[in-house]
């Protein structure tokens, strides 16, 4: 079962067939398609765009995206037109969360279903091992839809304290058959 079906237990069924088809779990998945990535210009932003390995900034980037299980979990690897970012997640069942580790920073985040869309906030994190203080926790305004032609979409995001963009890459995927 994929991390996302074991945290969102029976909301896994109210989300749209896109949604579920990307986060079904099992073998590897491949998806393509295009994003746009927009960094923050503070210096915070800077670091925290390295720190996470993030892609450049890029209007209507070929986007490839493959998912596999592992004996944790999943691995996913982010292609952005050449760029790798890869992250593993795994769920914990204690805090009900999945924890995404993107190069030094680990994430908890917290998952909810609202009207079709998949919203995903971030509950925590660790840079290099060590908490960072709830308040100076970035605000996560990601969210995952279907959009009218079957296509799996998303708008992930982050801001930082005050509300400043930190990152945020958004667009459009279809599975690679």
């Amino acid at each position: 079962m994929s991390v996302f079906a074991q945290a969102l237990r029976t909301a896994f069924t109210r989300l749209p067939p896109a949604l579920q088809h990307f986060h079904a779990g099992g073998m590897p998945r491949y998806f393509t398609g295009r994003a746009t990535i927009e960094h923050g210009h503070s210096v915070a932003a800077k670091i925290g765009i390295r720190l996470g390995g993030f892609p450049p900034q890029g209007r209507d980037v070929p986007f490839a995206i493959t998912i596999s299980q592992t004996t944790q979990g999943e691995s996913w690897s982010r292609d952005f037109n050449g760029h790798m970012t890869g992250s593993t997640l795994r769920y914990d069942p204690a805090s009900q969360q999945i924890i995404e580790r993107l190069g030094r920073v680990t994430c908890a985040l917290s998952l909810r279903v609202e009207a079709n869309t998949l919203e995903v906030d971030v509950a925590r994190l660790w840079i290099f091992g060590v908490p960072v203080p709830t308040f100076l926790v970035p605000r996560s305004n990601s969210r995952e839809w279907q959009n009218e032609t079957g296509a799996f979409c998303f708008d992930i995001g982050a801001q930082l304290p005050g509300g400043a963009t930190l990152i945020r890459y958004h667009g459009q995927l279809m599975p690679k058959l």
